[in-house]
């Protein structure tokens, strides 16, 4: 009866073991299944990361081909410089303007003293 009673402690314990790997290996798969979850997270928020960079490079390039400050200054003070011989082109143009009008009322006084 010693040995029947042996095997029963024995498989109290083997039991108990049983037990004990189960939870240790649950424990393991519900460690290792958050892990996978917090990895595919981790991936999803690498792969915004990375569409962000990008899109932080496309507009640094579009700010790189913008004109600059000192470009706008020189472009203003060409424009001013361009209005101002526009200015005198149209002086000198209101005189030659002029000075065919008189040529033409000229040509016409002329031109009624021949016939009269």
């Amino acid at each position: 009866m010693d040995i029947a009673a042996g095997y029963g402690v024995w498989g109290f314990w083997a039991v108990i073991a049983q037990w004990v790997f189960n939870i240790i290996i649950s424990g393991c798969v519900y460690f290792a299944r958050r892990q996978a979850a917090t990895n595919r997270r981790v991936d999803k928020v690498n792969a915004r990361i990375e569409n962000t960079e990008k899109e932080m490079i496309k507009i640094r390039e579009k700010l790189e081909q913008q004109p600059s400050q000192r470009q706008f200054e020189n472009l203003g003070r060409d424009i001013r410089s361009l209005t101002s011989e526009l200015g005198e082109v149209k002086g000198r143009l209101e005189g030659i303007n002029r000075v065919a009008d008189l040529m033409n009322e000229f040509l016409i006084n002329q031109g009624g003293k021949r016939h009269g």
